[in-house]
């Protein structure tokens, strides 16, 4: 007897569970609440659902993801309950083409209306506003590679979390290198 973690999703019903959208929050941001909720990829879901949402080769940009028409969004308001103005709000209404996606990492860990759930802003899709205003350091960037490993947000922000460690260690390495050259003088 096998037993399967991945939620068994009938094509015609709606999710069980659907994560309400965030304000300013991006679709492939909201997808990969989604999917880390059922602790699955955003393109596990979207097979899973019947959905038609271009996400990319590999769901290398899963983050920006776009539904292919309108009935493309009509199936995603039936599956996740949502009102349509709620699915239009969180578009970007174009292909993004980057290969890499800038964050601030505060931002994205530290949500004020839900302190469990780190989401990405549309406007960090759409380039329309800076970031924020925090300090430069917190900038990261997502690259493809790591969105094709993460497939979900909470896997996301381990790997950010993770690129951020490691480049803060090298960087406390080469102070401490260059502290202790310093005193031998």
């Amino acid at each position: 007897m096998s037993c399967s973690k991945k939620p068994h999703m009938a094509a015609d019903s709606a999710w069980p569970m659907t994560p309400k959208p965030l304000p300013d929050e991006a679709l492939g941001s909201w997808l990969g609440r989604a999917a880390a909720r059922y602790r699955i990829g955003v393109d596990e879901l979207i097979a899973a659902s019947g959905l038609e949402v271009d996400i990319g080769e590999q769901a290398s940009t899963w983050l920006a993801a776009v539904p292919r028409g309108e009935g493309a969004i009509r199936r995603l308001c039936h599956i996740s309950r949502l009102a349509q103005v709620d699915v239009q709000r969180m578009l970007t209404h174009k292909r993004l083409y980057s290969d890499v996606f800038p964050c601030c990492y505060r931002c994205l860990t530290l949500n004020p209306w839900e302190i469990e759930s780190p989401y990405w802003p549309l406007r960090w899709m759409t380039g329309e506003a800076s970031l924020c205003d925090h300090p430069e350091i917190e900038v990261e960037n997502a690259t493809l590679g790591m969105l094709s490993r993460a497939r979900n947000m909470r896997r996301l922000v381990k790997e950010l979390e993770h690129k951020r460690r490691s480049r803060m260690a090298d960087k406390s390495r080469r102070k401490g290198q260059f502290g202790v050259a310093s005193r031998v003088r």
